[in-house]
């Protein structure tokens, strides 16, 4: 079985660690590639041998925004949610009508925040490379 390909943007050295280290307890496997900022995403995401099955990304990240991640990425059918500390509605509202499919707020603590990140994960991927819902899940 293929590994699920996610692309986490996250210019949070901490953030980025703790989203690796959780998702190197899944099931199955999943390749997570991570970059710092938009203008790194928008890079890669131009190889077009380059196809994550999901985007995760920070909301306030250096030089290009989320924002402006969301405004320059519009391909196809590969779902970006935005994974973000904001408490702001606004910043929700805007990412969403940017195209972002999600908007989810960081817990902080580190039990809510492996939650949260899980139930991205499992629910942006039901589906892809014969996963099934509820397939992936912490070992």
């Amino acid at each position: 079985m293929n590994p699920v390909s996610v692309l986490v943007i996250e210019d949070s050295k901490a953030d980025a660690l703790l989203m690796r280290t959780i998702l190197s307890g899944s099931s199955m496997p999943i390749e997570v590639t991570i970059v710092e900022d938009g203008e790194s995403a928008t890079s890669m995401l131009r190889n077009p041998e380059f196809e994550p099955d999901l985007i995760v990304t920070d909301l306030n990240l250096p030089g290009s925004s989320g924002d402006h991640f969301l405004i320059r990425y519009q391909r196809g059918d590969t779902p970006v949610v935005v994974f973000s500390s904001s408490k702001s509605p606004t910043d929700a509202a805007r990412a969403l009508e940017l195209g972002a499919s999600e908007f989810v707020e960081k817990p902080v603590t580190l039990d809510a925040f492996a939650e949260a990140l899980w139930a991205v994960i499992r629910k942006w991927t039901a589906g892809r490379h014969g996963t099934r819902k509820g397939v992936l899940e912490r070992r």
